[in-house]
């Protein structure tokens, strides 16, 4: 076994150990349940890139939180933007669209229709 096998299972390891850990902030931070497997895999991911910084004198369990929690909660901030910046698909966005007249705009408005 090399060392980045061994490496990799150590880290499996602790981390099959505090998995309720992890699933209990993507049930916080996940809306839905896609939201929940997106969030534990962009959580995952983050801590096998920090792994190699843990100081294995320290809990493993504080240690996730903190990155778990910061993952899900820059997380949050991300899908909030993205979901903001959508347009409704309701009925008042049809209604808008067919109140507007080209025939009294400016040539250039009149082109993009």
């Amino acid at each position: 076994m090399s060392a980045d096998s061994g490496t990799q299972g150590r880290f499996l390891d602790l981390l099959d150990s505090h998995k309720r850990l992890l699933y209990r902030v993507a049930r916080i931070y996940g809306r839905s349940a896609e939201d929940r497997e997106d969030l534990v895999q962009e959580i995952v991911g983050q801590l096998w890139r920090a792994f190699p910084r843990y100081d294995p004198g320290q809990k493993f369990s504080t240690w996730m939180y903190r990155i778990a929690l910061n993952v899900a909660i820059s997380w949050q901030r991300r899908e909030r933007t993205q979901t903001r910046h959508l347009v409704p698909d309701g009925e008042d966005i049809l209604q808008s669209a067919s109140a507007l007249d080209p025939s009294g705009d400016t040539d250039d408005v009149v082109l993009l229709y």
